[in-house]
């Protein structure tokens, strides 16, 4: 099952860029932009992933899609 997998992989990044933060690590203006952003994009991605591990029982599309997503990760 891909959210087995995957939603643990995008927790664990997403704890990472904000252990970052929390360390009061000094960034470069354009690093912090791009942090955030990984960030932003990290959190629809962790969105998305849960709202496809819903409805993976109802749909083989779908289902098909998280198992082809596990294989890339």
């Amino acid at each position: 099952m891909a959210e087995a997998f995957l939603s643990p992989l995008v927790d664990t990044m997403l704890d990472s860029l904000k252990s970052w933060s929390l360390k009061g690590l000094e960034l470069a203006g354009s690093l912090k932009t791009e942090v955030a952003s990984l960030e932003n994009t990290l959190t629809t991605i962790q969105a998305v992933l849960q709202d496809a591990e819903e409805k993976q029982w109802k749909s083989e599309a779908i289902k098909n899609w998280l198992g082809k997503l596990k294989q890339a990760a």
